[in-house]
C-alpha cells in the first residue's frame, strides 16, 4: 500500500513551546508504514534538527523578507502594508506550488492560520488537501473566514473554541469541521518523574521551607504575565515564602521588549528574590515536577499542553478563563479558574493553594488521575491518521 505524504508547513520553528512540541510528538508517533511526514519550514533551526533526529524529512523555503515579521507585524493596518503582505504571500504561493509539484503531497497540514495563509492558496491551485488544525482562539474575523475557505478540513482542540466564534458559520460548514482533542507524551511525563532530580533542586535554590509556582511558556504580552507579577505582593503579604519561577523565552526579536518590561516590573515591586526568569530550558518536565503549582495567566489560549503535562505531573493548576482551559482544570477540584487581568483574583487564588498543602495534595492526585486518563497523545495522532485517510480519498 503507497504511504500517504503529509506535508506540514510550520513558520513558527523556534524555541520548542506548544506547538512545536506537538509536530515532534506527530514526528514520534505518526504511523511510517502508512505516512511519510515532511517538514516544510521558511527558515532553519535548531527544531529541525530535533524532527531529523526522529527520522524526519526537513525542508527549508525562505520566503520574502516581509513574511517572517512576527509580533503582529505581518498585518499592518494601512492599505500599503496589507497590500504588501498580499504581494509577499503571492511570490511565496509560486514558490510553494514548485515545491508541492516536486514533493507530491497528498495532504498539506497547516497548524495555524499564519501557515494556512501563506501556503493555502498554493495548496488551493494545486488541488492538494488541506487541513487547517485551529490551536488557539479565533480573533480576527477577516482572516479567519478566509481560513475557512481556503482549508478543507477545519479541527478544533476544543469545544469551546469551535463554539465561542462564528456560530452560523460553523453550523453552515459542519460538514468539514470536527474537534481532535489535544494530547501529551505521558510516558515521557512519567520518565521525567522518576529522574533524580537533587542537582536540579539544588540550582533552582529550592527549599522545603518555600511555596514554589511554576509558568511555563513563552514570555510574550498574551501570557498574561504582568497581571501575575502584579499579585505577588499581594501573596507575600500573607506568604512570604512564595516564590515564583517563569520558565520560557520571548521566541521571536519583537517581544524582547516585553521580556525586559517584566524585569522592570519585577525590580520596581521589590521581587527579584520572589521572582525568577530560568530563560528557555529543555528540562521543563523536571522543573515542573519540583514545584507546588502550576500557573498560566494567559489572556489568550487554545488547549494548553504546559497545563496538562502540570496536571499529569500531580500539580494543581491556576489558570485563567480562556480557550478550552475549562475543559481541562475542574474548578476547585484540580485548581482553580479565574478571569483574565485580574490581578485580585489570581492574588486570591494564589494565597489559598500556598497557605494550604492539604488543598494542593488533594487538587494535584485529582489531576494526576485525569490526565492519566483523558490526555494520550496517541489517541489524538490516531485522530490524525485517520483525517489524513478521509482527505487523499476525497482527492483521489
Amino acid at each position: 500500500m503507497k504511504r500517504l505524504k503529509i506535508l506540514i508547513f510550520e513558520p513558527y520553528v523556534f524555541n520548542v513551546y506548544g506547538n512545536t512540541r506537538y509536530l515532534i510528538s506527530i514526528f514520534r508517533f505518526l504511523d511510517r508504514s502508512r505516512f511519510e511526514p515532511l517538514l516544510v519550514a521558511p527558515i532553519q533551526s535548531e527544531f529541525l534538527s530535533q524532527i531529523r533526529d526522529l527520522g524526519g524529512r526537513c525542508l527549508v523555503a525562505p520566503p520574502p523578507r516581509r513574511l517572517n515579521q512576527h509580533g503582529g507585524k505581518l498585518i499592518e493596518h494601512g492599505l500599503i502594508g496589507r497590500a504588501a503582505t498580499m504581494f509577499s504571500i503571492l511570490v511565496y504561493s509560486l514558490k510553494f506550488m514548485s515545491l508541492i509539484s516536486t514533493e507530491k503531497p497528498d495532504v498539506l497540514h497547516c497548524n495555524s492560520i499564519r501557515a494556512l495563509l501563506t501556503v493555502g492558496l498554493a495548496a488551493r491551485f494545486m488541488r492538494t488537501p488541506c487541513l487547517w488544525y485551529v490551536k488557539g482562539e479565533l480573533c480576527n474575523t477577516v482572516l479567519d473566514r478566509l481560513g475557512f475557505r481556503l482549508a478543507d478540513r477545519v479541527l478544533f482542540q476544543c469545544q469551546t473554541t469551535k463554539t465561542k466564534r462564528y456560530p452560523l458559520l460553523i453550523a453552515r460548514l459542519s460538514h468539514k469541521i470536527s474537534v481532535l482533542h489535544n494530547g501529551i507524551d505521558l510516558e515521557e511525563v512519567e520518565e521525567a518523574q522518576r529522574k533524580d532530580a537533587s542537582t536540579l533542586r539544588v540550582e533552582l535554590g529550592l527549599s522545603n521551607g518555600h511555596v514554589n509556582a511554576v509558568y511555563v511558556g513563552q514570555i510574550a504580552p498574551s501570557k498574561g504575565l504582568e497581571y501575575l507579577i502584579r499579585a505577588i505582593p499581594k501573596v507575600l503579604g500573607k506568604v512570604p515564602h512564595f516564590k515564583l519561577f517563569l520558565v520560557g523565552d520571548e521566541s521571536v526579536p519583537e517581544y524582547r521588549y516585553h521580556v525586559a518590561d517584566l524585569h522592570q516590573r519585577v525590580e520596581s515591586l521589590h521581587l527579584k528574590d520572589n521572582v525568577t526568569f530560568l530563560g528557555y530550558r529543555t528540562d521543563v518536565l523536571e522543573v515542573v515536577s519540583l514545584m507546588d503549582l502550576f500557573v498560566l495567566p494567559s489572556l489568550s489560549e487554545g488547549v494548553p499542553k504546559s497545563i496538562m503535562e502540570a496536571m499529569a505531573l500531580g500539580k494543581p493548576v491556576l489558570a485563567t478563563d480562556v480557550g478550552g482551559v475549562k475543559e481541562l482544570v475542574a474548578e476547585k477540584q484540580t485548581g482553580f479558574i479565574v478571569m483574565p487581568r485580574d490581578v485580585e483574583g489570581l492574588a486570591t487564588a494564589l494565597l489559598t493553594l500556598a497557605k494550604d498543602r492539604g488543598i494542593r495534595d488533594r487538587f494535584g492526585a485529582a489531576a494526576r488521575r485525569i490526565a492519566q486518563s483523558k490526555f494520550s497523545i496517541r489517541s489524538n495522532i490516531s485522530g490524525l491518521e485517520e483525517l489524513y485517510r478521509d482527505l487523499a480519498h476525497e482527492r483521489q
